[in-house]
């Protein structure tokens, strides 16, 4: 994912539990998903109002990665 001018959105490591970083690179990629919702226990009224937007972001990683 990049900024507008191509620019790395993010980098570095996710604020994830390891499980969850190694299922990630063993995908290749993760599912994101935004909407009206700050909290987990509202994501089912988003969803329910057909306002979420989901995407699937591919990863690469740098070979210094320590994944």
């Amino acid at each position: 994912m990049t900024r507008p001018g191509g620019l790395p959105w993010f980098t570095g490591l996710l604020p994830v539990i390891r499980e969850w970083r190694r299922a990630a690179r063993n995908h290749g990629a993760v599912l994101q998903i935004t909407g009206p919702f700050a909290h987990p226990g509202q994501f089912r009224a988003a969803g329910a109002s057909g306002l979420l937007q989901l995407v699937v972001v591919q990863l690469s990683f740098g070979s210094s990665d320590t994944w």
